[in-house]
This record gives structure tokens, sequence and C-alpha cells, in this order.
């Protein structure tokens, strides 16, 4: 049966309008994952249970009730704030459910990238101690350098201050003046003469401060 009014209710009226628009902007401010959702929602019944219990003790102050029904009053706003108490706990295990896997993530990435870092710090250590700092371009290899010291009779720990000085090849040794090589850490008049003896003396020309130097 079809009543002649029925097809009025098919047009959208402003009710509707009205109804989409309010349901839209809730969908918008709502969070959108399911325990975001169900700690507003406790949040929300928690601000309800204040709010009425601050209703009933406002009126047990403000009007003359008598005592049996201002107690009955009273014990309600009390239960009601145990209520509010209970909600609002329920929505903190909430939001920390949703929180926590974010957290735990971040923790996993901090500890795996400590891991590394750790792991990082044996194989740098592992290096050989001999060379302090990298070889130069030059092509030549470092353990013919310290044969050389060697030969000259000095020792390891003044053949690793002059690599750390930046004496990487015999010949950087040789044009060096004697002021240069004195102001390496350990190394005195002998250890330069032992130097010169192995290695050479300079040439004037490569180094304007070795005749000097040799005078002195």
């Amino acid at each position: 049966m079809q009543f002649h009014h029925d097809d009025v209710y098919q047009d959208r009226t402003w009710f509707d309008v009205l109804g989409v628009w309010l349901a839209q902007q809730v969908r918008r401010w709502l969070p959108r994952r399911p325990a975001r959702l169900w700690s507003t929602g406790f949040a929300v019944f928690a601000a309800l249970c204040v709010a009425w219990a601050a209703g009933l003790a406002t009126q047990c102050v403000l009007v003359e009730l008598p005592a049996n029904v201002c107690l009955a009053q009273w014990l309600a706003a009390g239960l009601l704030l145990v209520a509010a108490r209970h909600f609002l706990r329920a929505t903190g295990l909430s939001a920390a459910s949703a929180i926590e896997p974010r957290q735990r993530i971040q923790r996993r990435a901090e500890s795996m990238g400590s891991k590394r870092a750790e792991g990082a710090v044996p194989a740098r250590s592992s290096a050989p101690a001999t060379p302090s700092t990298p070889s130069p371009s030059t092509g030549e290899d470092p353990r013919q350098f310290f044969r050389a010291v060697k030969a000259a009779g000095i020792n390891l720990r003044i053949a690793q201050a002059l690599y750390a000085a930046g004496f990487r090849t015999a010949e950087q040794v040789r044009i060096a003046a004697d002021a240069a090589l004195l102001a390496t850490p350990g190394i005195g008049p002998a250890t330069v003469r032992k130097l010169r003896s192995q290695f050479g003396q300079p040439d004037t020309s490569d180094v304007p401060g070795a005749a000097h130097s040799r005078a002195a």
C-alpha cells in the first residue's frame, strides 16, 4: 500500500543535513584507533560522573533538604566519584595500550642502535696499533719505514712518534730539518744523529733552515 505522503519523506530536510554535518564533525574529532575510541568514551563517562557528583553536592549545600535526603545525595556523589576514578583508570590503561607498541618499537630501535655502536668499537680497537695515522697516498708500505727506523737502532716507540708527527717515508725524514725532528716527542740529538746516519743529510736547497740547524 502506498500513501500520498510517502514521496515527501524521500527529500532531504534540514534535519538530515544537520545530522550529516554533525556526524562528519564527530568523526573528524574522534580518534580513529579503537583503543583511543575506548579511552575517549571512558573519559566522557568520567566527566559525566564528576559533573553529576558536583551537582548533587551543590544541591546539598545550597538547598535545605531533609537529613536523610542530604545523606543519600552525599553517598551518591561519593559513588559517582568512585565511578569516575574507575573510568579514568580505564582511560589510562587504554591509552597505555595504544601507546605501548610505539614505545616498544622505539626502544627496540634504540637497543639495536646501541648494540651496533658497541659492536663497532672493538672493530676499531682491533686495528694494528703501529701506524697511529693512515698512510699517505705515496704507495710506500709503512712497514718499510718502521724496518728502516729499526735498522738505525731506534726503538718502536720513537718510530711511532715519528709516524704520528707525519714522517711516513725515509725521504721525508731525510729532507726534514733537525728542528722539525727535535720537535717530535721523545727524540733528542742522539736520535737525530742516528736518523741522519741511516737516511742521510738534508739538502740545503730542499730545506732552507737545514744549514742553520746543522751549524747550531
